[in-house]
């Protein structure tokens, strides 16, 4: 009996070429495969390249944050050695990639419509707006006290209120509840270390942010400014020919005007000059900028005085001066 006889008849019987086509799959040679590859690379490779080209084409998402897009930094010597430059790009790319908004919305919506208490890192607000959490200011905290203290004086009012009906109404009296409210005592700056701070101030990187807060330091303890104030400034409300800084929401949301001294209105128009020749094109419209050419945020400021103090030596556990400290 041959060799060919010998073979099982539903075993495939070929030359070397036919036996390995032979054994392969079934629909490996399939052109219909071979389609739907391509097209799988090509959505792969589309999903990639069309934010860049929807960038490229000028197309922009809409805010939906309580803040401007950030704008393309422009290039600098100094931005490529510090990081601030790529940081800067970074930033741009994901404020302006077309899909953001959808992103954020639905990871929001994610967290809402399972039941949650909402994501972690956004927050709804009025008229469908979402918030970073990052970039809100936390809430005021009440001790146990001042809750009752607050109460108290509620009930004592509306009590003094019925016994205009009824005499025989009991008013409890004041003090029932007193409100231990604690102010941590300022510290008081000298003028040797003021002058220090803004010396420490000047060594700052990148340049702009050193011009800023040397600039932001200089005018608090020249004008007994509050640091919310400052760092709320337009550049509409310092007219620096005029002399005046115009205070749009002072304690109790009032408007109030601040008269500088000639050596201040010399030192914000130099600053002025530096900044618009560091940040030609900003990202926001307050008078102190940032490094990377954004509004000045409070936690930032107190960061930096942090570091500055610390290395002046006058920071310990028991003494810690603050920025609001540069106006007593």
């Amino acid at each position: 009996m041959s060799h060919r006889a010998s073979m099982p008849p539903d075993q495939p019987f070929a030359d070397d070429a036919g036996a390995a086509s032979a054994h392969l799959p079934v629909g490996a040679q399939d052109p219909r495969w071979r389609v739907f590859d391509r097209l799988v690379v090509a959505g792969f490779v589309l999903g990639l390249l069309a934010p860049a080209l929807l960038l490229v084409a000028g197309l922009r998402p809409k805010a939906v944050e309580n803040r401007p897009l950030r704008s393309l930094p422009a290039l600098s010597l100094s931005g490529l050695l510090d990081g601030s430059w790529a940081a800067g790009v970074d930033g741009f790319v994901a404020d302006n990639a077309l899909p953001r908004p959808y992103a954020i919305r639905l990871r929001g919506e994610a967290y809402w419509l399972t039941g949650g208490t909402g994501n972690p890192d956004v927050v709804r607000g009025l008229g469908g707006w979402l918030f970073i959490t990052s970039e809100l200011q936390p809430r005021c905290t009440f001790t146990g006290s001042q809750v009752g203290a607050a109460l108290a004086s509620v009930a004592r009012g509306f009590a003094g209120y019925l016994k205009t009906i009824d005499p025989a109404t009991g008013v409890p009296p004041a003090g029932v509840f007193p409100a231990r409210r604690h102010r941590p005592a300022p510290y008081l700056w000298s003028e040797e270390e003021v002058c220090c701070l803004l010396r420490e101030a000047g060594t700052l990187r990148p340049r702009l942010r050193a011009a800023t807060h040397q600039a932001l330091f200089g005018l608090l303890a020249a004008t007994g400014m509050r640091i919310g104030e400052a760092i709320a400034l337009g550049r509409g409300d310092v007219d620096l020919h005029a002399g005046v800084i115009t205070i749009r929401h002072a304690k109790f949301d009032r408007e109030r005007l601040v008269p500088l001294h000639l050596t201040v209105t010399d030192a914000l128009g130099r600053y002025v000059a530096e900044r618009d020749h560091l940040c030609p094109r900003p990202r926001g419209a307050t008078f102190f900028l940032s490094g990377a050419g954004t509004p000045l945020q409070r936690s930032g400021v107190d960061k930096v005085l942090r570091e500055i103090t610390t290395a002046m030596g006058i920071r310990t556990r028991a003494v810690r001066p603050r920025a609001h400290d540069l106006r007593h």
